[in-house]
């Protein structure tokens, strides 16, 4: 009888569910397959240079996994104020989100940059695996920001019912970053073998591949949150056009406008 009822008999509620939920974790396991791949393929290459890669992501799924926090935490009143009606509230929460990813990513990227010898040494000692894992992180600076804009993006579309758009992103990033791994680790098409470099690079070419997608969507085309980085405002009030004056009143961080749009004629 308890068995009984838990179970739900409405089809429509089930297709609806796994509508959801089959996409995100798809998506989740492709996006942390990028950096699997870099893996699995510098193997070829040799056990050293293997396990650099392998423990230089180590460090990087540190901020994957803050990201990830960020990103949940906002999605909770991301679809609270969402369900409520509150647009604007929903922006400003998205927009403290992206303040505190790109905060931690640039914490982040300046102790690769700096440090990136500290940070091996933290997973091993060995001197030939450190010096090819510091040729791994620098290359791998600029993915933090490409990585956790990508991701916290990625979960606010989730809470607004958009899952598939994301998803094919990250099909496409991982066959880019398989793609890219191939003729940079091992000089194919023309290019120099690089090894451990050429796997950060193929890693970094897919995340501005899937970065550029997903955010590109939301801060252009998304139309139920219609969270939109305004254009700076002209000089003059009377040189705002009406459509930039309600780029202005969308209030990308819910919290001031430019003088020139407050005085500006409606």
């Amino acid at each position: 009888m308890m068995f009984r009822r838990l179970i739900y008999k409405d089809s429509s509620f089930y297709k609806k569910v796994l509508g959801i939920s089959v996409p995100i974790a798809l998506q989740s396991l492709i996006t942390t397959g990028v950096n699997v791949m870099d893996t699995i393929m510098i193997g070829a290459v040799g056990e050293t240079q293997l396990s650099a890669v392998s423990l230089a992501n180590q460090f990087i799924n540190i901020y994957h996994i803050l990201c990830m926090g960020i990103g949940m935490g906002a999605s909770v009143l991301v679809a609270r104020f969402f369900g409520m009606g509150e647009q604007k509230a929903v922006r400003k929460t998205i927009a403290i989100m992206l303040r505190f990813c790109l905060g931690i990513a640039t914490l982040f990227c300046l102790v690769t940059a700096a440090a990136p010898h500290f940070v091996m040494h933290i997973y091993t000692e060995e001197k030939p695996i450190i010096a090819e894992g510091m040729v791994y992180l620098k290359w791998s600076v600029i993915t933090y920001y490409l990585l956790g804009l990508s991701l916290t993006c990625t979960i606010v579309l989730r809470n607004v019912g958009k899952t598939t758009m994301p998803l094919y992103t990250s099909i496409g990033a991982f066959f880019l970053n398989v793609g890219a791994n191939y003729i940079f680790i091992f000089g194919k098409l023309g290019m120099p073998a690089m090894g451990v470099a050429g796997a950060a690079l193929g890693t970094l070419v897919a995340r501005i591949f899937e970065c550029g997608v997903i955010c590109g969507f939301l801060f252009f085309r998304e139309d139920r949150i219609a969270f939109r980085i305004p254009k700076p405002c002209p000089r003059f009030p009377q040189e705002c056009s009406a459509r930039h004056r309600q780029w202005c009143r969308w209030e990308m961080s819910g919290t001031h406008r430019s003088p020139a749009c407050r005085s500006s004629p409606k």
